[in-house]
C-alpha cells in the first residue's frame, strides 16, 4: 500500500496510524522494528557483523531460525542464543555475549533476585486489580511518549491482547481500565499511601527499601528502625511473618550488628 489511504471523517487518527500499520505492504513496521532493536540491545550489531562474517555461525543462524535445529537448553534464549549461534572462540576472532549489563549478585536481597523484588512490589500495589493488566499499564506509564517502546515491553503487550481477545477474557481489558484510572492524572513515584491502605503500604516501603539495600539478609529491628523512620509502627511479630511468606532471609546472629567505621 503505497498512496495515502482515506477513512471515514468520524475515524480518529490512531484509527489511521493502526489501519496503516496492519494493512502496510512494504514491511515498515518489521523493518523499524528491526532497526530499533539494534539501537537497543547494545552489540547486536556487532554480533550480527560477526555472524556474517563467518560461514559456521550464519549456518547455525539459518538453523535456528528456520528451526531444524535446537540449541542445548542452557543456550536456547537471550544472550546464550546469540553465543551459541556465533560458535565458540576461535584464531583471530572472538563474540563476547556479555554485551550489556547482566544482573550481579542475583540473589543479595535478602534471598530473592531483583527482579522478585520488584515482582513483589507491582504485586501490592496492584492490590485488587489484576496482576497481568496492572503490569502492562505501569509498564506503559514508565515508557517515556517520546521513546521507543522496549522489545519486552512490546512482547509483554502482546501476550496480554492476545490472552485478552482470542481467548475472549473481558475481565482482562475491565481491569486494565480499572489499572488506567488508578494511574490517572498520578505522578510517576507520586502515588501515595492512601491510595493502598496501611497492610500493603508498609510492605511496599519494606520491599522498596530491600531493592535500595541489597544484602544477603536484614535484621527485624533493621525493618522497624527503617519503618520508624518513615512514620510507621509494626509489631515484630508481623515482620517475622513478612519475611517468612516472601523467603526473605533474616539476620539472627546475636548481638547488635556492627557499625561501619566513620570516614
Amino acid at each position: 500500500m503505497t498512496g495515502k489511504f482515506h477513512m471515514d471523517q468520524k475515524a480518529s487518527p490512531l484509527a489511521g496510524e493502526i489501519f496503516r500499520a496492519l494493512f502496510d505492504s512494504r514491511d515498515t513496521a518489521a523493518v523499524a522494528l528491526f532497526l530499533s532493536l539494534l539501537r537497543q540491545m547494545p552489540g547486536l550489531r556487532q554480533w550480527l557483523c560477526f555472524v556474517s562474517r563467518i560461514p559456521d555461525a550464519r549456518r547455525r543462524l539459518d538453523a535456528a531460525v528456520s528451526g531444524k535445529v535446537r540449541p542445548p537448553p542452557s543456550h536456547r534464549e537471550g544472550r546464550a542464543l546469540l553465543a551459541w549461534i556465533a560458535g565458540p572462540p576461535g584464531v583471530g576472532h572472538h563474540y563476547d555475549p556479555a554485551v550489556a549489563n547482566t544482573e550481579k549478585h542475583r540473589h543479595r536481597h535478602g534471598g530473592l533476585t531483583r527482579s522478585q523484588v520488584i515482582g513483589q512490589i507491582r504485586s501490592y500495589q496492584a492490590g485488587t486489580i489484576g496482576l497481568a493488566p496492572f503490569l502492562i499499564t505501569c509498564a506503559w506509564r514508565h515508557c517515556p511518549p517520546d521513546a521507543e517502546p522496549s522489545a519486552a515491553l512490546l512482547q509483554a503487550t502482546a501476550l496480554f491482547l492476545k490472552e485478552a481477545v482470542t481467548r475472549g477474557s473481558p475481565d482482562l481489558m475491565r481491569h486494565a481500565a480499572k489499572a488506567v484510572s488508578f494511574f490517572h492524572k498520578s505522578p510517576i513515584g507520586k502515588i501515595t499511601r492512601e491510595r493502598f491502605g496501611f497492610p500493603n503500604w508498609w510492605k511496599l516501603v519494606l520491599f522498596q527499601y530491600i531493592l535500595t539495600n541489597p544484602k544477603p539478609c536484614y535484621r527485624v529491628r533493621e525493618f522497624q528502625r527503617h519503618l520508624r523512620g518513615q512514620g510507621l509502627q509494626v509489631e515484630d511479630k508481623h515482620l517475622r511473618r513478612f519475611c517468612q511468606k516472601h523467603g526473605i532471609a533474616r539476620d539472627m546472629r546475636p548481638g547488635r550488628p556492627k557499625r561501619a567505621a566513620p570516614d
